[in-house]
C-alpha cells in the first residue's frame, strides 16, 4: 500500500476544550453498556482508546455539563452508526440499510410507539427525549437533517456496491451531509441556548459558514482516515475522488486535498469578515455559533491527530468481520 504523509493542515483558530471532557467520558461508557451499544471487550477498548469526549469538548468548548453530556451522546451515536456501514458488510447493500433507517427515523416521528428496539434505535430514542427544549421546528429541522444524512449513505453504499469512485463534484456534495454535521450543528441551539431568526439563519452569508465549516471538518477527516478506508476497499474518500479524477499520485491527491483545506479555511474567514452588524441579543447568538464552528474545524484537527481511530487499522481476512464489530441495527 502506498505510504502518504499528511502534510500542514492550515487552521489558525485556537485550540479550546470544555473542562467537563474527563467527566463525560467518565459516564459515557456506563450508559452505553446500559444500552447496548457496548459488549464486547474489543469493543470497549477500542471506545476508550477513541478517546471521543475530547472530541466533543473541543467542538462544544463553552457547553455547560448537562447540555455536553447530551452533545456527546450523539456524537457518539454517529460514530457507531458509521462504524456499522463503514466496517460491516451492510454498507455495501443498500437494500439492506433502506428498512433500517426508515425504523430509526421512525423513532423520531412518533416516539412512543411500541416496537422492538435495536441499540442504535434505543439509544436514538433516549437522545431524541432528552432534547433540552426543543421546539417542534427544532425537531422538524434535526429531522429533515438525519433524513439527508441516511440518504447520503444509501448513495455511498452504492458506490461501494459498484465499486465506483465518485467525481469530486458529486462527491463533495454528499459530503456535505454524510459527515452529519447539519446535525451536529443544529445541537448548538440547545447545547448553548442560542438562535437566530429565520432570515439570518437561512441568510447566503450564515449558509456559507455552515457549508465552509462541513467542508473543512469532513476533508480533514479524509485526509486522516485514509488509510482505514483503503484498507477496507472503501471508495468514498475525497482523496481518491481526486486521484481518480486527475491520474496522479496518491500523495499528490493528499496535497491537493490539503489546497482545497486551506481555501475553504480561507472563504470561512472571509465570509465571517463580511458580516453584517446585527442587533445586540442577535450578534452574541452569532458570535457562538461562530465560536463552535472554529471550534470544530480546530477541534476535528486536534483530535485526528489524537486518536488511534484512523491510524491504527485491524487486519482481516477477506469476508472476515474486525473484532470490534457487533451488531446494533
Amino acid at each position: 500500500m502506498e505510504r502518504i504523509t499528511i502534510p500542514t493542515i492550515y487552521c489558525p483558530f485556537p485550540s479550546v476544550i470544555n473542562p467537563y471532557a474527563e467527566a463525560v467520558h467518565e459516564q459515557s461508557l456506563t450508559k452505553l453498556q446500559r444500552l447496548g451499544l457496548i459488549q464486547k471487550e474489543t469493543a470497549r477498548r477500542r471506545f476508550l482508546a477513541a478517546r471521543f469526549a475530547w472530541l466533543t469538548a473541543r467542538c462544544y468548548p463553552a457547553t455547560a455539563f448537562e447540555e455536553l453530556t447530551w452533545v456527546h451522546d450523539w456524537s457518539i451515536w454517529l460514530f457507531m452508526f458509521d462504524d456499522q456501514f463503514d466496517d460491516g458488510a451492510i454498507g455495501g447493500q443498500p437494500e439492506r440499510m433502506q428498512p433500517i433507517m426508515a425504523k430509526l427515523l421512525a423513532i423520531l416521528e412518533d416516539p412512543d410507539a411500541s416496537s422492538p428496539r435495536s441499540p442504535l434505535g434505543a439509544a436514538l430514542y433516549d437522545f431524541w427525549q432528552r432534547a433540552p427544549g426543543a421546539t417542534s421546528a427544532w425537531r422538524a429541522r434535526f429531522a429533515q437533517h438525519l433524513a439527508d444524512y441516511f440518504t447520503s449513505y444509501l448513495w455511498e453504499a452504492r458506490n461501494r456496491a459498484r465499486g465506483h469512485i465518485p467525481a469530486v463534484d458529486a462527491y463533495i456534495a454528499n459530503r456535505q451531509q454524510s459527515g452529519g454535521l447539519p446535525t451536529c450543528f443544529d445541537l448548538i441551539d440547545l447545547s448553548d441556548h442560542v438562535t437566530l431568526p429565520p432570515e439570518v439563519y437561512e441568510s447566503q452569508e450564515f449558509r456559507t459558514l455552515r457549508q465552509t465549516a462541513t467542508n473543512v471538518v469532513c476533508w480533514v477527516n479524509d485526509v486522516f482516515s485514509l488509510r482505514k478506508e483503503r484498507a477496507r476497499g472503501d471508495v468514498n474518500n475525497l482523496v481518491l475522488a481526486v486521484q481518480h479524477a486527475h491520474h496522479m499520485s496518491l500523495q499528490a491527491a493528499v496535497n491537493t486535498v490539503n489546497d482545497m483545506i486551506t481555501k475553504e479555511v480561507q472563504r470561512f474567514i472571509e465570509t465571517e469578515r463580511q458580516l453584517p452588524g446585527y442587533p445586540s441579543a442577535i450578534e452574541q447568538n452569532m458570535r457562538r455559533y461562530l465560536l463552535v464552528f472554529r471550534a470544530w474545524m480546530r477541534g476535528n484537527l486536534d483530535w485526528s491527530y489524537e486518536t488511534p481511530r484512523y491510524a491504527q487499522v485491524e487486519e482481516t481476512a477477506p469476508g472476515e468481520k474486525v473484532s470490534y464489530l457487533e451488531s446494533l441495527l
